[in-house]
């Protein structure tokens, strides 16, 4: 719960920093523009990358659950929870981190 809470804060606050340097760079984007970008690309897809392999993993480990009967019943949704948390893992610590990192930016 406290994963999707700090997810919906800091999203949108990269999210602003991000479209605020856009906007700023203009038409005419520096290097240092250009590297967030980047960055911005690339982080994304490797965070939604390691999430569904972390979900798949917890998916693989649910026969071995069920036999030693940590599902709590049929109808529990403690597997779909730990998988959705470690889905949302590494997209929460990349989003943390640049927010973190965009905001100490912006104080300067």
């Amino acid at each position: 719960m406290r994963q999707s809470a700090e997810l919906a804060v800091a999203a949108p606050s990269v999210v602003a920093h991000r479209l605020t340097q856009m906007a700023r760079a203009g038409m005419r984007p520096g290097p240092a523009d250009h590297a967030e970008m980047q960055r911005m690309t690339t982080e994304k897809l490797m965070a939604f990358q390691q999430g569904w392999m972390a979900m798949w993993i917890e998916a693989m480990r649910w026969p071995w659950t069920i036999m030693s009967g940590g599902m709590g019943g049929l109808g529990s949704m403690t597997p779909w929870v730990r998988m959705a948390s470690a889905g949302l893992t590494p997209v929460h610590r990349t989003a943390t981190a640049n927010a973190r990192r965009l905001g100490r930016r912006q104080g300067r």
